[in-house]
């Protein structure tokens, strides 16, 4: 019997990522479950390999590329930015606030998929307006 090992299966904080697809669903070669913290889109329009160019250029196609190894990376960078944003947040609380901020799915998630869509937005700006964190914009920051 096929048993889940860790991280996935582990306790403390940290998060398990789930993948949408382009319309808001989950994508069909997520995770999901109740063990899901967060969604996050798994995928992104990248150059057209066949276009022979590496870097965005005018004229140059582009095709859609998907994986979970989209979502995660949008979760750790979203984490890093909450950090950097309130230095003093514990690792529960940057999960907290990246739980707490996620929005609805725009599709459907009968499965399982955590608190919701992550909106990095809304969770960089709940650290900034965490107790003695300045607002990003406002008079002095």
């Amino acid at each position: 019997m096929f048993r889940l090992r860790c991280p996935g299966n582990c306790t403390g904080d940290f998060l398990r990522v789930a993948a949408s697809d382009r319309s808001g669903n989950l994508a069909s070669y997520s995770n999901f479950g109740p063990l899901v913290d967060i969604t996050a889109p798994g995928g992104r329009a990248v150059p057209n390999p066949e276009d022979g160019v590496l870097t965005t250029e005018i004229g140059a196609t582009y095709t859609y590329a998907e994986g979970t190894s989209y979502s995660a990376p949008q979760v750790a960078g979203v984490a890093a930015l909450i950090k950097e944003a309130a230095p003093e947040l514990t690792p529960a609380q940057v999960v907290n606030i990246i739980k707490q901020t996620a929005k609805p799915l725009p599709g459907s998630c009968a499965a399982g998929c955590g608190a919701g869509l992550l909106d990095a937005y809304a969770a960089v700006r709940a650290a900034r307006l965490a107790p003695g964190i300045p607002v990003f914009g406002s008079t002095g920051s």
